[in-house]
């Protein structure tokens, strides 16, 4: 299920991230274990982090995903293997979220 957009005002925050460039048949293996890294490195450092995981698509090229996959931060972590920190500015942002196992998001 996929809840209605809406438009929200975001506030400066520091992320915690993994870059991909990935063939898009990839991206269903890579969610699961880059959350379990990002989770251990903020576990690790003590940061606490947001709920909801985020994926911020960079370019959508056929056939590969050029994307971050991260959590907002409550402070800056220090970068650890894949994990780098960030910083998304305060900025108006079209939000939605999906219920659901990963093979029913093209529906």
């Amino acid at each position: 299920m996929l809840e209605t957009p809406r438009v929200l005002a975001s506030i400066a925050q520091p992320t915690a991230s993994i870059h991909f460039l990935i063939p898009c048949e990839r991206m269903p293996h890579v969610f699961g274990p880059a959350i379990e890294e990002l989770l251990a490195v903020l576990k690790e450092q003590g940061v606490s982090h947001a709920e909801w995981a985020f994926a911020h698509h960079l370019k959508m090229n056929p056939g590969f995903f050029d994307f971050e996959l991260g959590f907002t931060t409550s402070a800056p972590i220090q970068p650890m293997g894949r994990v780098q920190a960030g910083h998304w500015p305060a900025q108006r942002a079209a939000h939605t979220v999906y219920h659901g196992a990963y093979e029913g998001l093209p529906e």
